[in-house]
């Protein structure tokens, strides 16, 4: 099923000439919510599109039963993400990432994947510093190319033990930290 959902997926961002996370970031984000999931909480893909990173997230997070929530805020994108989401398993969210992010609890959040504006990389952050579970994992797209602001990584060194995956366009992985 995964290989049909995922050609499906390719085939969708094709037509729709809708860009999607390369197959190194693909893999790579499968492992982070794969181990991510081990612990309790919501699995998250913010600005996911039609939902190509979200299968990646969701193969990872499903041996654990987690929740797994696509939230997009483009209309035309949502339509799309909804009918894949219906195929694959998760629940799609047509949403603002920031507000959708503002009304969760506190300490509710096991791993989020952002793929939003880079402008609003630094909010997004700031909320997961408290959204996140204590050990849980954030992987913000595009640490690299189109880089995120200054002011992102400043949040990162202060909030959080983040590194950079340096694939072509680079995952900046952040952890809050357990203690």
């Amino acid at each position: 099923m995964f290989g049909e959902a995922y050609e499906d997926v390719m085939e969708r961002s094709r037509r729709l000439g809708i860009p999607h996370v390369p197959l190194e970031d693909a893999y790579v984000l499968q492992g982070i919510a794969f181990a991510s999931s081990t612990r309790e909480g919501l699995v998250l893909d913010l600005g996911a599109g039609i939902g190509f990173s979200t299968i990646w997230v969701a193969e990872g997070a499903k041996k654990f039963g987690r929740k797994v929530i696509a939230v997009e805020k483009d209309e035309r994108l949502f339509r799309e993400l909804s009918e894949v989401a219906d195929k694959w398993g998760f629940e799609a969210v047509n949403a603002d990432a920031v507000e959708f992010l503002s009304r969760l609890e506190d300490g509710s959040v096991a791993f989020a994947f952002v793929d939003v504006d880079k402008h609003l990389y630094v909010k997004i952050a700031e909320l997961l510093s408290r959204k996140l579970v204590p050990g849980g994992v954030a992987a913000f797209h595009n640490a690299f190319v189109p880089a995120p602001p200054k002011e992102f990584f400043d949040v990162l060194k202060n909030n959080f033990i983040y590194t950079i995956v340096p694939t072509s366009l680079g995952i900046a992985v952040a952890a809050r930290e357990s203690g």
